[in-house]
């Protein structure tokens, strides 16, 4: 999870694509980008979220459930946006959030990682 500086509000990395790549990509990049981790995507999950900015504005996000490579850290950007980045288990996560749409996602993914056990390509 991160911080976000403007507004102090703790969500998950998101941002927009860029130069058309695929949504799992942007997910990815974006992790990279606000945590300065690298992730694989967890094939069978991906849930979205849609919210108005103002009356003019909608945006729709996609996300993904991923794993950390610890083995890859590139160390935290200089990214304006974000002032903190946290690892939580589920119930920290869920008692940090800040938005019910962000709540609702965990409950979501919790839900799908606690069902049958899934292969994950190393």
């Amino acid at each position: 999870m991160v911080l976000h500086a403007t507004g102090g509000h703790w969500d998950f990395p998101k941002g927009h694509s860029e130069n058309n790549e695929s949504p799992i990509d942007t997910a990815i990049r974006e992790v990279l980008e606000e945590t300065g981790y690298n992730v694989k995507i967890i094939p069978g999950f991906s849930e979205q979220i849609v919210y108005s900015l103002n009356m003019d504005t909608r945006k729709i996000v996609t996300f993904y459930l991923a794993i950390e490579d610890m083995n890859v850290f590139s160390g935290a950007k200089n990214h304006l946006e974000i002032s903190q980045v946290r690892w939580c288990n589920y119930k920290q996560a869920r008692d940090t959030l800040t938005y019910q749409n962000s709540i609702l996602l965990l409950t979501q993914a919790h839900k799908f990682i606690e069902g049958p056990i899934r292969q994950v390509d190393q």
